[in-house]
C-alpha cells in the first residue's frame, strides 16, 4: 500500500512538470474576434499561472489517488 502511495505522489510530480511546461510552451491560440473582424491570439500565461497549474496537477491528483486507495480498502 505504501509502495503505490509512493508511486501516485511520484507520477503526480511528474504531471505537474508536464502540465506546467505546456502552458509555457505552446503558443497562443488565434481566437476568432465576436464582431467577425478577425483573429487575435489568446493570452500568454505568466511564469505564476503556469506553475499554479503545476502545482494544482502535483497537489490535488496524489490526493484524490489515495482518496480512492484508502476507500476502496476501507470498502472490503
Amino acid at each position: 500500500m505504501t509502495a503505490a502511495i509512493l508511486v501516485y505522489i511520484a507520477l503526480s510530480l511528474v504531471f505537474g512538470g508536464i502540465a506546467a511546461t505546456v502552458e509555457l510552451w505552446t503558443p497562443p491560440t488565434m481566437l476568432d474576434r465576436a464582431d467577425g473582424r478577425g483573429k487575435f491570439s489568446s493570452p500568454r500565461p505568466r511564469l505564476s499561472e503556469a506553475l499554479g497549474i503545476g502545482l494544482f496537477c502535483a497537489g490535488l491528483w496524489p490526493f484524490l489517488a489515495v482518496l480512492a486507495i484508502f476507500d476502496r480498502a476501507t470498502e472490503r
